[in-house]
């Protein structure tokens, strides 16, 4: 499994296997949204009623770990593969800012391992195109 996680542009061994570790082996996770959800990827927003006080933000909450990982993992995917490149690079052409494009990117990557963990293949261009 650490092999295929590693196909990934960006994810090393030490990201492969702290995913595994702390998600024991994805077991208990049905969907990618569960896994996003578990690091913490997840936009929430606090509201009360129909008063809204804040506008959707990431939480604090969540594995420390995998997000800090995850952050340099998309940061050096962003230099070596052409897909996260064009996804960034769209968002923020779209008016969003380099913090918001770039948790995008966190989560699409985590998506992909989601993928790459339960199907036990390798990671290849067109995978999000299957």
């Amino acid at each position: 499994m650490i092999d295929n996680l590693c196909s990934i542009k960006g994810i090393g061994k030490l990201t492969a296997r702290a995913f595994v570790i702390l998600t024991q082996g994805f077991l208990h996770f049905d969907s990618a949204k569960q896994l996003v959800k578990f690091i913490g990827l997840c936009p929430t927003e606090n509201s009360s009623g129909s008063s809204v006080r804040k506008g959707k933000h990431i939480p604090k909450k969540g594995i420390a770990t995998l997000k800090s990982l995850l952050f340099n993992a998309a940061r050096s995917a962003l230099r070596s593969d052409n897909v996260f490149k064009q996804f960034y690079d769209r968002l923020k052409s779209n008016g969003k800012n380099e913090k918001v494009a770039l948790t995008a990117v966190m989560r699409k990557m985590a998506t992909y391992i989601f993928a790459i963990a339960k199907t036990q293949n390798n990671f290849h261009l067109n995978f999000n195109k299957n």
